[in-house]
């Protein structure tokens, strides 16, 4: 995504350089609308309907049926209720089950103990004074189903995790104005229904952009003068930035692979503007990095951070000593919205657990200022 000073679901999420974060207009209620449909879900227990299910526990199975507004669809996973009491009166000992991880004969069937009244409670149901709890599966039995299973009505509760979501709006803003660009919006004649459901479904279409395209109508004055950090360079002939680069833009550009920084030397042999590095950078080291070479970068225009690890750290440092005009990073799809993620460790142990996806920019770099311009 582009953000003149910010970061779209999953569909869209998997590895795209942002680019411009600038102030949006926002117009009203639909965005309201959209946003809060990826903060609240509907939920209710209904009787388990299906064949056997090969479990080791529960006395008897349930199902869960989750609702997500901002998908019109419903999921379900299988809930087993463990009694107080067996068939004898006696009580059952709960508290193994805290520790149970699996219901089943494969990780299929993995599974979570939860207390009966924080369930009924959740769900607004009456408390049952003969369930103990519940072991929830932790993975889905059955997708898009259809939600009228099992009767009964759905309660509508917020998402748990709501309460990370300070900045609520800069997403149906966003997701606003690319419908209307595209024409998908529901004034332009495209299929009815939530903002958030038009979006996640028009996603391969919204997210198409070609962000070297973009930087015309964001620096539209760069020149030798403009100044870049770029920390994940690469050999600075592929880079979202190059239509600023090729104008001949300096800066400090820095990679930790040396293969690399060889061909990033032969592309800036004749700017003389530019220090470029190969070294390996903690957000820490940030301000003496900035200080040592200061003669490069007396201002600083663009930042841009592409290291799969550390990334959101790392911008969020540049900018506690920085003021740049634009940001520019990449979401990653580790955790998919709405919930934040960002890697806080250099060393991922080869897994693809590094970089920040578009909730985290979302927040941060709107608490910075920075709103998304293009992605």
């Amino acid at each position: 995504p582009i953000c003149s000073p910010m970061a779209f679901p999953r569909a869209c999420a998997a590895k795209l350089a942002a680019l411009v974060w600038l102030a949006l207009s926002s117009s009203a209620s639909e965005e309201e609308l959209a946003e809060a449909a990826f903060w609240t879900l509907d939920v209710k227990l209904v009787p388990y309907a299906g064949g056997e299910f090969p479990s080791t526990v529960g006395e008897s199975r349930w199902q869960l049926l989750v609702h997500f507004p901002a998908e019109a669809r419903c999921y379900k996973a299988t809930a087993l209720k463990l009694p107080r009491y067996d068939e004898n009166g006696m009580a059952v000992a709960v508290e193994p089950f805290r520790f149970t991880k699996r219901c089943g004969p494969s990780a299929f069937y993995n599974c979570r103990f939860y207390e009966a009244d924080a369930i009924h409670d959740g769900l607004g149901l009456p408390r049952d004074a003969r369930a103990a709890g519940y072991m929830l599966m932790t993975y889905w039995e059955h997708l898009h189903v259809d939600c009228k299973e099992g009767g009964g009505q759905f309660t509508r509760i917020d998402h748990p995790r709501k309460r990370f979501n300070p900045r609520a709006g800069l997403f149906g803003r966003w997701l606003s104005s690319r419908l209307r660009e595209k024409g998908l919006d529901a004034e332009s004649g495209a299929e009815k229904g939530p903002l958030a459901a038009r979006a996640l479904m028009a996603a391969p279409q919204v997210c198409v952009q070609d962000l070297k395209n973009t930087w015309p109508d964001i620096l539209p004055d760069a020149n030798a003068d403009t100044r870049l950090v770029i920390i994940g360079c690469g050999g600075l002939n592929v880079e979202p930035t190059q239509p600023i680069l090729e104008k001949g833009a300096g800066g400090l550009f820095i990679d930790g692979n040396p293969r690399e920084i060889k061909r990033a030397l032969w592309n800036s042999r004749n700017y003389d503007n530019r220090k470029i590095l190969n070294i390996s950078v903690k957000p820490e080291n940030v301000p003496q990095l900035l200080r040592d070479n200061r003669d490069f970068v007396p201002h600083v225009d663009v930042v841009q951070v592409d290291i799969d690890t550390t990334d959101g750290p790392m911008v969020m440092a540049l900018l506690g000593a920085t003021s740049p005009k634009v940001v520019v990073v990449e979401i990653r799809d580790v955790v998919p919205m709405p919930f934040q993620y960002a890697c806080l460790q250099q060393d991922t142990r080869g897994k693809q657990l590094g970089g920040a996806n578009l909730a985290f920019w979302l927040n941060a770099l709107g608490q910075k200022g920075f709103e998304l311009m293009a992605m």
